[in-house]
């Protein structure tokens, strides 16, 4: 069982390297040019995010899910006038 763990940390681990690091401009343009201000107020609402040396970075991956369960939060939220539109690249 413990090995199990361990390579399903590994695993993780090695992905979690493949994947590169994104600084906020750079998601910002992934997301269709959105503003540093609003990339903001999602990190405050839950947005998952890496620092490394006092600097604030993404992975593509984590950003997309979180999206992705925010514009099913979103579409719920529709009737009460509340509607955010956002492309993912």
């Amino acid at each position: 069982m413990e090995d199990y763990f361990n390579q399903v940390k590994t695993n993780s681990l090695q992905q979690l390297f493949a994947e590169l690091l994104s600084s906020r401009k750079e998601i910002a343009k992934h997301l269709d040019n959105i503003s540093l201000v609003n990339l903001h107020a999602w990190v405050k609402e839950g947005l998952p995010y890496h620092k490394q040396g006092g600097r604030v970075y993404f992975l593509k991956s984590e950003v997309i899910e979180y999206i992705k369960g925010k514009s099913l939060k979103v579409h719920q939220q529709k009737r009460k006038g509340f509607f955010i539109e956002v492309c993912v690249k």
